[in-house]
């Protein structure tokens, strides 16, 4: 339990450092650059179904695999959530760029997840 700990630390603190070079690198800025209204439209109908799918595929996984770890239930829901909206921020709002802080989040959520599987 400890090594999973240690390991969710670890990558959370590369995320973060590596959001903090993004954002001196490309001067982005999420507060300046909000979603225009159909941006945060689009959001909503790609979020509901995304969430429907995940509480269900969720109560399937705890009832059938007793032992599942709770970060292996949410981290594929948190990739695929970035990952819709880093498309979507780059579809609606592609000067902030803003898009690239998701896209890069979601790569080491993926990254962390598979290394979850393989060790854990």
């Amino acid at each position: 339990m400890k090594i999973l700990f240690v390991s969710v630390v670890v990558f959370a603190a590369i995320i973060i450092l590596n959001e903090m070079y993004f954002r001196r690198k490309f001067n982005i800025h999420r507060l300046r650059s909000p979603l225009p209204e159909s941006g945060q439209r689009a959001l909503k109908k790609w979020f509901l179904p995304l969430l429907v799918f995940y509480l269900i595929w969720a109560v399937i996984g705890i009832f059938l695999f007793e032992n599942l770890d709770v970060l292996i239930i949410i981290l594929p829901y948190l990739i695929a959530n970035m990952l819709v909206r880093g498309g979507i921020e780059r579809k609606y709002n592609k000067k902030a760029r803003v898009w690239i802080l998701e896209y890069s989040q979601a790569a080491w959520a993926t990254i962390l997840f598979l290394v979850l599987l393989i060790f854990f």
